[in-house]
Order: structure tokens, then sequence, then C-alpha cells
């Protein structure tokens, strides 16, 4: 046993306690030793043990335990089973409060640590506040364990000196229960130490779960941040990918229809050339002109297999016509034997579709100026529109009647399929078409019509036999309420299947004052109804036209500017001070009929209406190449001269001249290749001020007149724009609704002429521009109207069947009969549509309707183009007033304006 330890036991005080004080030389080191043991003082314990021992040395003794022995019992201890019993007691004593103090410090640690994990778990801040305890905890616990040593201490000082004091009692069980108690202390702080190691070491358990938290809400911050970012990457990607999408399918679209374009565009140009050839070789050049028709022919087969279609028949409509032998090989006495070689009446239509003619070009050379009057002598001077130069002969006049046989065929294939249809009108149709065919062989020399449609290969189908007409529903001057006088409360006369509060006002301004109290406008103030009773309509234009103070017309032709160059034209305004809804651009306005243009779809030859520049390689125009659609009180309204500018020229044949005038005003001329001139004067939107069309000869028709002096225009000339109806009263009339609307269906091609022939109903106030009276429902309900209800449009569309050609042909004869008396007449045309659909669609939609139509005037009728304005109203004039698909809301009504746009009597 160490010399410290051994001290530390009870022995070493029971022994000492039995030598008497003054018996050794050593006695003061020995007393040292006790008072350093009594202060706790570890150093002076060593310091005095280490002065006993060397003393203990120097006089002779063996080992300090035998000094000891010498100074406290004068020589070997003496056997004390008492104090043997007591030291073995007090030992147990001491292991027990170990195992005990153990077993307190292993249960604090385990509940310590279950503390810890509690607040662990609890939450971050907890954990925190818990490190905070822990560690006040811990300078407590330190603090109370310096206070419990410094106590210690002074108690065992204090037990030191008591002893010290008693030792001369040699009390050995005051002394082993003073051992005991310094046992128990160092055991207690042995204890306290190991509490406060494991409580500082819960403290920095606590600390680095505390910073295991934060750092376990950081990465869970961290990894929320970067599941954000991932989630608005792939947002962004599905964006980027969709966005890629739609700009492939943009791009998709934009090449189909490109290349349908192309497909049509390189149809056209092998159509052209099969054309060339068929006029080379009907002019005489068989043999040069059979591989140019092969070759064309090749090409055409190769286009329309590339493009999906069988056979030429079923992508162009029919078969590619035969070249014809050329007329001068032929002696003169066989023409009359052909017509039995090919009787018209024994070849059945579906046998002989190759024999229609490949002239199928009214664009290329319209009908209105084809060579019909050629022959000065069956054509008197005065032949009107139509008529031709002195010089016609300079044009190629096999190709221009074999253009014409085309046409005049065509329209004569669709009265075939009228009749065969049940449509009785088909004879109508066939019978305008068997006059254009007398019209052109007259022109050619040939009076027997048989022989001359032989000499050109062409053989006609049968006509079928009129079926028995089905019940229809009668006509409307046979409905109720036809007899009712026209008045702003009168309303549409409608079949029994429509009831009757669905029936929409008779006149078109009374239909806009509808609208407007609806909408909450407050409608225009118009002159108080006289009391007097209605006058009677006019008799005629002259008569309508008497309040008129008379007009000085000036000649278009005389009217000179700065000519400027067509691709310098300037750009049309768009007004700045109305709200434009909508800017509409236009491409070349094609007319789809066979060899003209192919609509490649289902078989059908399709008329279609697009808009746009020029063509033929001509530079473009600037000034009337787009269009706009605005706003003016709650109506919508579409100004779009390109339609009209493109349906009057012929891009590839005519030439244009334009000339600046003043303020903003373009004279544009279009000339003709038989030298007939369509001079137009435009304000700088592009509305039409006046139009002539001035023959070769210098006899000039006005189609529309409006004296500068009463028509001056602003820069805020839209804005400022007021109907001209406004300053009239509400128009009553004496005559019913019979006479005042005529459906063109229930009509035959005389009462349509006669009713186009009808004057005004009531008195014209003053002459106005095309655009104030496409403008004004109240000055067009001063004219009559021809109503066309029996087209049938593709849906959505403005194109229409070749079958449903027919159903213009009284319209269109009608209006011939009166052009040969007045070339100077203009009729409007209007598009109406139903409420299906959007405002705009709706009125752009009936626009190309409108147009579409004045095209199958032109193309297969040989109306003038120059004679018809047209102008769409969308839904805005309903018959019937409902929000459903209604086939009597869809349809064309025509009106002679005439007598509104310029005077009556200068033609």
């Amino acid at each position: 046993m160490r010399f410290r330890n051994w001290l530390l036991t009870g022995t070493s005080l029971a022994v000492l306690a039995l030598v008497p004080g003054a018996a050794f030389a050593q006695q003061a080191e020995y007393e040292a030793l006790q008072q350093a043991q009594a202060s706790g003082d570890a150093d002076a314990i060593n310091n005095a043990q280490q002065a006993l021992t060397d003393t203990c040395i120097v006089n002779g003794y063996s080992s300090v335990q035998e000094c000891i022995a010498a100074i406290t019992g004068g020589g070997q201890p003496a056997a004390d089973p008492q104090a043997d019993a007591e030291a073995q007691a007090a030992e147990e004593a001491r292991a027990a409060e170990e195992a005990r103090a153990a077993e307190e410090a292993r249960a604090a640690e385990e509940a310590a640590a279950a503390a810890a994990q509690a607040e662990a778990d609890a939450q971050a801040a907890e954990q925190a506040r818990a490190a905070e305890e822990a560690k006040a905890a811990e300078e407590a616990a330190a603090a109370a364990a310096q206070a419990e040593a410094d106590a210690q201490a002074a108690e065992e000082a204090k037990a030191a000196e008591a002893a010290a004091a008693a030792a001369a009692q040699a009390e050995a069980d005051a002394k082993a229960a003073e051992d005991a108690k310094a046992a128990e202390a160092a055991a207690a702080a042995a204890a306290q130490a190991d509490a406060d190691a494991k409580a500082a070491e819960d403290a920095k358990a606590a600390e680095a779960a505390a910073a295991a938290q934060a750092e376990a809400d950081a990465k869970a911050a961290q990894d929320a941040q970067a599941a954000e970012a991932a989630a608005a990457a792939a947002a962004q990607a599905d964006a980027d990918a969709k966005a890629a999408e739609e700009a492939k399918a943009a791009e998709d679209a934009k090449a189909a229809e490109d290349a349908q374009a192309q497909f049509v565009a390189d149809l056209q140009a092998a159509l052209d050339q099969y054309q060339a050839a068929l006029n080379q070789a009907a002019a005489g050049d068989y043999a040069g002109a059979k591989p140019l028709a092969d070759a064309a022919a090749a090409r055409i087969q190769e286009l329309c297999t590339a493009n999906g279609y069988q056979d030429i028949k079923s992508c162009i409509g029919q078969d590619l016509p035969p070249l014809p032998e050329p007329a001068a090989e032929q002696p003169a006495e066989q023409p009359a034997e052909q017509p039995a070689e090919q009787p018209a009446a024994e070849q059945p239509a579906a046998e002989q579709p190759a024999e229609q003619p490949a002239a199928e070009q009214p664009a290329e050379q319209p009908a209105a100026e084809q060579p019909a009057e050629q022959p000065a002598a069956e054509q008197p001077a005065e032949a009107g529109p139509t008529d031709q130069p002195a010089d016609a002969n300079a044009t190629d006049p096999v190709a221009a009647a074999q253009d014409q046989l085309g046409t005049a065929v065509e329209l004569y294939s669709v009265g075939v399929g009228q009749l065969e249809a049940g449509d009785a009108s088909g004879q109508s149709t066939i019978d305008a078409a068997n006059k254009q065919f007398a019209d052109i062989c007259a022109a050619l020399g040939v009076a027997d019509v048989a022989q001359c449609l032989a000499q050109y290969g062409i053989t006609l189908p049968p006509v079928p036999e009129v079926q028995p007409a089905a019940e229809t529903t009668p006509p409307i001057s046979e409905l109720p309420g036809a007899q009712e006088a026209v008045t702003p409360q009168a309303v549409e006369v409608l079949p029994e299947t429509v009831a009757p509060e669905e029936a929409a006002p008779v006149l078109d301004s009374a239909k806009d004052f509808a609208t407007q109290v609806v909408d909450g406008q407050a409608p225009a103030e118009q002159p108080a109804v006289a009391e007097e009773p209605t006058a009677p309509p006019p008799t005629d234009d002259k008569a309508a036209q008497a309040d008129i103070a008379p007009v000085e017309v000036q000649s278009l032709a005389k009217m000179e500017g700065e000519k400027i160059a067509v691709d310098a034209l300037p750009v049309m305004e768009v007004p700045q001070n109305v709200t434009i809804i909508n800017n509409v651009t236009n491409v070349t306005n094609v007319t789809n009929i066979t060899n003209n243009t192919t609509n490649v779809t289902n078989n059908n030859t399709v008329i279609n209406n697009n808009g746009g520049g020029q063509g033929g390689g001509k530079p473009g125009n600037n000034f009337t190449n787009s269009g706009f659609i605005f706003q003016i009180g709650v109506n919508l309204i579409i100004s779009n001269p390109a339609q009209d500018f493109d349906r009057i020229r012929d891009s590839d044949e005519d030439e244009v001249y334009y000339q600046r005038l003043p303020g903003g005003r373009v004279k544009e001329t279009i000339e003709r290749p038989n030298g007939v001139q369509i001079v137009t004067i435009r304000d700088k939107w592009g509305n039409v001020l006046k139009r002539s069309r001035i023959m070769p000869d210098g006899r000039e028709y006005i189609l529309a007149y409006q004296d500068e002096d009463d028509f001056e225009q602003d820069d805020d000339y839209f804005g400022n724009w007021r109907d001209p109806g406004d300053d009239l009263p509400p128009l009553r009339l004496t005559i019913p609704i019979r006479d005042y609307i005529l459906d063109a269906d229930d009509a035959d091609e005389e009462e349509v002429e006669l009713f186009f022939r009808e004057p005004p109903v009531e008195q014209v106030r003053k002459i106005y521009t095309i655009e104030e009276v496409k403008r004004s429902a109240r000055i067009r309900d001063s004219v009559r109207r021809v109503e066309v209800g029996g087209l049938t449009f593709d849906s959505g569309a403005a194109t229409i069947a070749r079958s449903q050609v027919g159903a213009l042909s009284k319209v269109a004869n009608g209006m011939l009969a009166i052009l040969e008396d007045n070339p100077g007449e203009t009729f409007l045309i209007e598009g109406h549509t139903d409420a299906v659909g959007g405002d705009q669609a709706n009125l752009i939609l009936s626009d190309q309707r409108a147009s579409t139509v004045a095209r199958i005037l032109t193309d297969f009728y040989d109306v003038p183009p120059e004679n018809l304005v047209t102008q769409g109203y969308g839904e805005r004039y309903l018959k019937v007033k409902t929000e459903k698909a209604e086939k009597l809301n869809r349809r064309v009504s025509i009106k002679r304006i005439t007598s509104l746009i310029t005077v009556a009597d200068r033609n």
C-alpha cells in the first residue's frame, strides 16, 4: 500500500492515538501532517508526508509505518479487533456509497440522455433553451460543487482540528466515524465530479443535438428550395416544350399551307401550258401544240398524283379536253356533218366529262370584255359596256372564243345539274348558256351552234326531263303579312314554322334602331313624321332625283394629277380617331373555277374569294392592299377596298396606272386589253368617290359621282362621321312588303328584271358616296331589295359548289337586261350570316361571301365587275331574331343603288 493511501485509512489514526505525544523527535512532522490533512490541501499533505518520511529515515526507522508506530504506540502496532471491525465496516460503507453513487450517476445519465433526446425531438428552439438551461445547470452545479467542496474542506479541517483536540482522548470510535465521514465526503465529491462531468457531457450532447437539428433544418430548407427550383425548372421546361410544340404546329401548318399554295400555283402553271397548247392547236398548229400538250398533261398528272388524287378528273373536276383539229384544215362543207356524228342528245353526261373545254380561265379574260360584240355589223355602236375596240382583231379570236365557250359549257353543265336535282330553274341557266353559245359562234362567223361546238370538240350533256316540283313553302307574296305596308313597325314575312315573336323588322334602319335601344345607346333623332299622307313612290329614277339641284359632271378622263409608279403609292391610311377592331389583309383574289384555279377537295370545283395584291409578276399595290374593321356607335363596319380592286382588274392582263391628286386622293386607271378603261377616284382611306367606264371611242359611263363641293373630308372624317340617314324621317310607304322585297327563288327571270328596274321608294335628297350607302341602313332602305336565299356556302367559308352557280342565273340575266339599256347601273350585293360565331368572324365571312357572289356573276354570266359593289354585314341584320343557326338569316341581298350614287340622266 502506498503511503498516501495508507494514511487515509482509519487504522493510521487509531494507531497514532496510542502513542504519547512527546516520545520521539519526529513528533512535529507528524503533527504537521495531521494539520495538512485537516486542511484538505493536497500540496500541503504531500509536503508534510515527505517531511515525515525524511525525518523517520534520519532517525533510523526502516519504514514510515515503523516510525509512525513508534510515535503513536512506542513500538509495533497492537492488534485491535475493534479497530479492524470498524475499518471493515467503513470500507463496506464506502463501497456501498460508491455503488449507490454509481447507480445514481447511471440513472442520472440515462435520465439526462432521455431528457436531452426528448428536448431534441421537440423542436430546435426548445433544444436551444434546454442547452442554455443545461449550461446554467452546469454552472450552478459547478458552483454548488465548489461550495460543497469548500464546506467539506472546512468541515474536514474542523473535524481534523476536533480530532487533533480529541486525539489525546484516544477515542477510536470518534476517529473511525471521522474517517468514515471523510470517506463518504470523498465518495460524494467523486460522485459530484462524475455528475458534473456527466452534466457537461449531456450539455455538450444537447449542444451537438441542437447543432445537428439546425443543420437538419438548414438541409431541409435547402432541399425545399432545391425542390421548388426543380419544380420551377420543370414548369419552365413544360412551358418551353409547349411553346416549341405550338411553334412546330404553326410551322407545320404554314408548311402545309405553303405546300398547298405551291401545288395550286404549279397546277395553274401546268394548266396554263395546256391551255396555251389548246390555243395553238386551235389556231392551226396542231403538230407544234401536241408535244406541248403532252408535256403539260404529264405535269398535271404528276402534280395531281403527288397530292393524293387518283386521276386528273378527280383533281380538277374534269378530264383534259383533247386538242382540236385546226379549223383551216377542215373543208367548209364538213362542219355541217359533224353534229350528226356526235349528237349532243345521244351522249350521257357521265360518259363525256372530258368534252368540256379547257377554256376555264375567266380571270384571264373577263367575260365582260369578251368578243361577243366583235362583228360590227351585228352590234350597234351603243351596245354597252362589253363593246370591243376597233382593233380587237389584234387579239387571238380563236383563243378568246375558246375561253368564252368554256365558260358557257360550265354554265350549261350547271343547268343540267340543277334539272337533275329537280330544280326547274336549271332550264333558265341552260337558256343563258345557249344564248352565250349563239353569241360566241355568231362572232366567229358560224351561225349553226351545233356545227360551231363540234368544230371545237365540244359535246354537251343531254338535258334531263324536268321532274315535277315537290311541295315547297309558299312564296313571300302569298304568306300572311305580305300585304302589310312598309313601315318601321312592319316585320319580316316568314314561314309559319317561325314563331311570330322571332320576326325582325323589315327595314334595316328599324333593326339598327332596336339594336341601339338594346345596347343602351341613344338613337339619333330623326325629323318628325309629316302629318300629310305618305307620298307614293317615284315613277322612275329621274323623278326620284327631281328635288336634287343639277350637277355639272366632270369627265374623269380629263382629271389629271401627278403620275406615280404603282410601287410608289403611299400606304392606305387607317383612321386614327376611331376604334379599329381588326385589320384585314388580303391576298390575290381568285375565282376557283375549273382550270382558272382548282380547289382540290371532294371532286368539286369551288368558287372561292381570297383577298389581295397584284399578280402576274407585277408590283404590289400599297394603296388598296388591306382593309380594316372599325366601330361606329354599336355597329362594326368592314372597309375592304382590296376586294373591290381585285375583282375589277385582271392581274394577268390589265395595266394599272396611278396619279396623285390633291387632298390625299388617288386616281386609279385600269386599262384592259380591249382598250376599256375603268377610272376610279379614291380618298386616302381607299373609299370610292367617283368611278367611270371609258370606252375606246371616248364614251364615258358614270358609275359613281360625288360632287366635291358637296363632300368634304378632313383628318377626322371617320371620327366625325354622321349617318346621312339621320336627316331623313322614318320610312313609311304605301306599298306592301311583297312589292318591296322579292325572293329570287320564287320569281322567274322576267319578274327579277322588272323588280330591279323599279325606282327608289322615296325621293332622293342628294347624291351619296358608295361608302355612305353601304354604311347607312336608312339610305339603303330607300331602294327595293332582291333576296337570294337559295345559295349554300361551305360551312364557315366563302366557297360555293359549282352546282350552286345556277341559283344566280335569274339574277344575272335580270342585271344583264338592265345593263343593255344603261351600262352605268350599279348593284350593291350585301352578305348576311346568322348569329352563330363571333361578330368579327361573321362580318369578315359575310364580306367574303358577297364578293364571291359578285365573282360568280362576272365569271359565269358576264356581268361587268365594275357594275357591282359588295359589303358584308355579318349578323347585324337578322330576319329571324335568334342566336341559333338559322338558314333564313344566311342570305345575300341585292339592291340597285344607281340613283343614290350618280346622276340619273347622265348615261
